[in-house]
């Protein structure tokens, strides 16, 4: 877990320092990222969902 954790700090601040957004920016816009990306998960996982328990109908 704190490789994942350095890696994502790595991250945020070479983004920062090359797109002159502030670390906070950087933060916010990957927790936006993130959620949209675990709605589009979740939204697949229910179609998947559905059409595996109404396949026959």
């Amino acid at each position: 877990m704190s490789e994942l954790r350095e890696e994502l700090i790595q991250a945020i601040t070479i983004v920062a320092t090359t797109t002159n957004m502030t670390v906070q920016e950087c933060i916010d816009e990957a927790v936006k990222i993130l959620r949209t990306e675990q709605r589009k998960y979740r939204k697949h996982q229910i179609n998947n969902l559905t059409k595996s328990m109404f396949r026959s109908w």
